[in-house]
């Protein structure tokens, strides 16, 4: 039995070892600074002009560190405050440039742009801005269409940043809980994890980015 058997126990250990050092790799930049400056880096990007929201870093750094999840959490919030600023200002300051700046940008659809109007005009400003999160539409096309609707920046900003601050909340301290449940284990199961979320999260980003 033994002999049937060590093949297969030796054709693991490659795999076995490979998803440790991915692991030991993955924790190495959620505990350092590094991982700050990506949560931070993307939060501004995101709400600006890249297209993939920042819970992705968020929710991945904490997972991998739980007990540095307080800390990527305040640098995802600072950066989408100063991200969210910037788009702010720019749709005060240049309304048509920055409408087609972000009509542009992937995953924001004209589709969207009536859903967004009904909201902002039906609804009070902070409601709108904490549904906004929750929403599916870019936060970005909130924030020009906000702006160009009449609102005034500063009544715009305490609002989106509560909002978005609250759904931060809820990923970081969801990817925390995991995470602790999960830290002993994690570096033997990194490689199946991506296996199994990799495909499906590429092709559920293709059907959002495609089909609006």
């Amino acid at each position: 039995m033994s002999l049937a058997r060590e093949p297969t126990t030796r054709a693991l250990r490659p795999s076995v070892a490979v998803s440790r050092s991915l692991t030991d790799r993955w924790r190495g930049v959620a505990y350092g600074g590094a991982g700050v400056a990506i949560c931070f880096l993307w939060a501004v990007g995101e709400a600006t002009v890249w297209p993939i929201i920042p819970d992705v870093a968020l929710f991945l750094l904490a997972l991998a560190a739980p007990r540095r999840a307080p800390r990527l959490l305040l640098a995802t919030a600072a950066g989408a405050a100063v991200g969210g600023v910037a788009t702010v200002l720019t749709a005060w300051l240049a309304p048509p440039l920055a409408l087609a700046v972000v009509m542009r940008v992937p995953l924001v659809h004209s589709t969207s742009v009536p859903i967004v109007v009904a909201h902002l005009q039906r609804d009070a400003l902070l409601h709108a801005f904490l549904y906004q999160p929750w929403s599916g539409i870019p936060f970005k096309l909130w924030a020009v269409l906000g702006v160009t609707g009449g609102h005034p920046p500063l009544a715009i900003i305490p609002c989106f940043i509560i909002g978005r601050s609250l759904r931060f909340l809820s990923v970081a301290a969801t990817a925390a809980a995991v995470g602790r449940l999960l830290e002993l284990h994690l570096r033997d199961i990194a490689i199946p994890l991506l296996a199994v979320f990799g495909p499906s999260g590429a092709y559920l980003f293709y059907r959002v980015a495609i089909a609006g």
